[in-house]
Parts: C-alpha cells; structure tokens; sequence
C-alpha cells in the first residue's frame, strides 16, 4: 500500500512538472496591429526588446490597406535594430473610420470592416493574443474576435491593449470602448491608473507586459521623477503645442508679457508663444515643481521654433558624471561662449520663420566641462518666440525618418 502511494505521487509529481512546463513554456501565436503614423511607432517601441524567439510560434502583423507604408517602416525597424522572428505574415483588413470622417459615416465603414475581418480571421483561428494600442482599426478586430469565440469559431483570444503615450488624463476613443472586454488594459502614465482601476500602470515595454506567462503582468513600477524609471529610447517629447494641455508637466513665469496658444498663419496650426518686454520674466520651465527633475538620459535636445525677430533665449540644466550640475543657456543676443564653473553661455543664430534647433547635451557637457552627459534635470524656455514641439531623441534623425507627428510639415532649418 505505501509503495502504490509513493508511486501515485511521483507521477502526480511529474504529471504536475510537465503540465507546469507545458504552460509556461508555451510559444503563442501573436496578432499585432499596427496602425498609421505615431500608432506604428509607439508599438515598435514596445516591440524592441521583446523575445520573439524565445516566446512566439507564429507571429501575424495587421494592418489597414490605406496604411500602405506601414510594412516597409516595420520592416526596416526589424531591420535596424536585428529584431529575431519566427514566420511572420502580414494581414491587410479595411480601415473602421478615416482621418477627419464624421462619426456618424463612420458607423457604415465600420460595419463594412468589421464584416471583412470577420472572413479574414476565418483562416486564423489559431491566434493566442492580439495586441494593439488604439488605431480606429481595433475595434472590428476585437469585434470578430469575440463573436468569433462565443460562436464557437476559434478558441480565446486575449486581448492587450496598450494606451497610447499622449493619453495622460483620459483614455483613446478606442480606449474607453475597448476598457471593459480588455484582458489586459495598459496605461503609461500612474495619472489614469488612479482614473481607471482596471487600467495598469506599467513603465517597461513588451518584456515586462507578457513575461513568463502572456496573460500576466509583472514588476509594476512606479513613477518616481519625472520621466526616470520611463523607457527612453526614440523619441521623448515633453511639449506639444496642439496637445490637450500643452504646458501640463511646466510652470508658466509672466510679467508684462504672455504666455498663450496661438494659430499660426504660417502653418495653419496651433503653437505656443511666448512674448515680453523682458525674456528674463516670461519664460515657461519644466518641470513645474521646483523639487522635481526631468531625469531624461536621451542626450538630444531637439525644439522647432519661429523665430520672431527679438530677443530670445533657453537653458538646459544637466548633471554629469562627477554629479555637478551644469547649465547651458544659448540666446540670440549673444555674441560669444563663456565657461564658468557652473554655467556655460553661448550665442546662437536663428533664420527667419520656423527653424529647428538641434542641441548636443553629451557633446557641449564634454566640451566645456570635459566630464560625461548623464541626464537632463531641467528646460526653461523665455520670450520671445513660438513653440511647436520640445522633445529628446536618442539621436539625430533625418526629416525622412521622422514620424509624421514630430514633424513641421515646412521644409526646417537645422541649426547646429
């Protein structure tokens, strides 16, 4: 009797080893969406560091048939940065909603795709996961998706779905339709965490969201300054002047001046500006608590700025690696660099219109001090100019390379 129990528990044991294995060992047949523009690249961005190898068997990149050149970025993002896949096919669906359609027109194009979807997710019934992080083109997916299971068509398929970066106090539109049927709903910043409780507040990228099991979300983070625990690579934009609020992570400083958004003739679009009397009383700084720093390690400042033929100025504070604080500060009045222990002025040259300046944080920190970039605390911009976007990039990128939101849409010229 005992050697029949001992017997019965080791293979309950192995039973148990090999189950336990079979589950998280498992590769899953991945459904990615990528949608048009900015969509495209903040899903590549989470994609980067993601084990595909390792974690899929079969890998299914969606898009829509408008978004003709998202295969091509997608390719040579794989490409660049020698991202290893298994069998990749790429499923092309109808577009749910074009850019600038009314809603109510869009209710026919979306049944007209969801119908679509639905016969092309016939021939993929064998589908683990489906990501997606909130194009228009998302909704007939999970549409098919679920109808498809509850008809007993296909087996589940869970669904991730990831906010986008520029959502900081309310969800997408696709966002809010698809909170409830969501497995996993990921939010990027702790401020719809708390709005939201079924949302998950996760600074990482792919690794952290689906390791070991698909279905389970580890090693939450929390923010702490700023920016610092964020994942930095690409691009990093800290304002955007046709953004909801603009000036939400700045203190705004105003005397005899303003600080206001303003339609630009010249783009035919919204912009900041920011005028005075004096540029040493009107300026704009992040972030707006004086205690908080940036904490942004991305080493390229880059800000599109008109000039308006007066007096304008900008400083950047960084830390280095003997973790002294450093400012450079570059105004169009000046004429020539000056060093100091602590701060470094220098002069700098605007064309007429808008211009794009470029600033080197590691280089300038390297010259003038001869010590190492470490990270950006600081950013106070002063009068007199206009702002159209402020953001870091991990390097220089060529105007071909932008994503279609960081760019002008005017030929810019660079300033070094």
């Amino acid at each position: 009797m005992l050697t029949l129990s001992i017997l019965i528990f080791l293979l309950a044991y192995v039973g148990l080893r090999f189950w336990l294995a079979s589950k998280y060992n498992k590769k899953y047949n991945m459904l990615i969406l990528f949608g048009s523009g900015g969509h495209t690249y903040e899903m590549l961005m989470a994609l980067r560091n993601y084990d595909f190898q390792q974690k899929c068997q079969n890998i299914y990149f969606m898009h829509s048939f408008a978004d003709t050149q998202e295969p091509l970025r997608v390719a040579k993002f794989i490409e660049d940065n020698k991202i290893a896949l298994p069998k990749v096919e790429w499923i092309t669906i109808h577009r749910s909603r074009k850019v600038k359609q009314s809603y109510l027109s869009s209710i026919i194009t979306t049944l007209k795709a969801t119908l679509h979807t639905f016969l092309i997710l016939l021939r993929f019934r064998d589908l683990d996961i489906f990501i997606t992080n909130g194009p228009g083109t998302c909704i007939p997916v999970v549409i098919v998706l679920i109808a498809q299971y509850l008809l007993f068509i296909r087996k589940r398929c869970k669904i991730l779905f990831i906010e986008s970066w520029c959502r900081v106090e309310n969800l997408s539109l696709s966002g809010k339709l698809l909170y409830w049927v969501s497995d996993k709903f990921v939010v990027n910043w702790e401020s719809l965490s708390k709005k939201y409780k079924r949302a998950t507040f996760v600074v990482q990228q792919l690794n952290c969201w689906m390791s070991c099991d698909i279905y389970i979300l580890l090693n939450q983070i929390k923010k702490q300054l700023m920016f610092k625990n964020s994942f930095q690579s690409g691009f990093l934009s800290i304002l955007y002047s046709i953004g909801s609020k603009p000036l939400q992570i700045w203190d705004k400083q105003i005397k005899n001046g303003h600080i206001k958004r303003i339609t630009d003739q010249d783009i035919q679009s919204s912009v900041l500006e920011i005028m005075g009397t004096n540029v040493s009383t009107n300026f704009i700084t992040a972030p707006a608590d004086p205690k908080e720093t940036l904490g942004i390690k991305l080493p390229f400042l880059v800000m599109i700025i008109k000039n308006l033929k007066k007096y304008f100025t900008f400083e950047v504070q960084v830390l280095d690696d003997k973790n002294v604080r450093r400012r450079f500060r570059a105004s169009n009045y000046q004429s020539t660099t000056r060093v100091k222990p602590f701060i470094c002025t220098m002069p700098m040259r605007l064309d007429e219109g808008w211009n794009q300046i470029q600033f080197n944080l590691s280089d300038f920190t390297r010259r003038a001090y001869g010590t190492n970039y470490i990270e950006t605390l600081r950013v106070q911009i002063h009068a007199n100019c206009r702002i159209r976007r402020i953001y870091f990039s991990d390097r220089l990128y060529s105007e071909e390379e932008l994503p279609p939101e960081f760019k002008l849409f005017l030929p810019i010229q660079k300033q070094g």
